[in-house]
């Protein structure tokens, strides 16, 4: 049985452990098999929402010391919505980076 199957697979019986190592396959088996090149304007774009991450992940880290900063809650949950659509617009960037390489297609 596969990683997959293994992370996917409910015994409607018994409740399963959650399969960390396989969801994270799953999620990671993009079907990055292709040699990517990026123009410009998309480096350009993966490289916002890599420092936007970068500027949210350095707020949330700083709030842990909560003598020095303090969230509310509802501040704290949306920076963590932020990373969320951050990373996920660059998986975005590079989903169709590959979809085009696939294709053979550079721009």
């Amino acid at each position: 049985m596969t990683t997959q199957n293994n992370a996917l697979q409910m015994d409607q019986d018994e409740p399963q452990p959650l399969d960390l190592h396989g969801l994270y396959n799953l999620q990671t088996e993009e079907g990055y098999d292709r040699c990517v090149t990026l123009p410009p304007f998309v480096a350009q774009s993966l490289a916002m929402h890599l420092r936007g991450i970068d500027a949210v992940v350095s707020v949330l880290s700083a709030a842990r010391d909560t003598e020095a900063l303090k969230l509310s809650d509802w501040m704290s949950g949306g920076l963590i919505d932020a990373v969320d659509a951050l990373s996920s617009g660059a998986r975005d960037i590079l989903y169709q980076a590959a979809q085009r390489a696939r294709k053979g297609d550079t721009a």
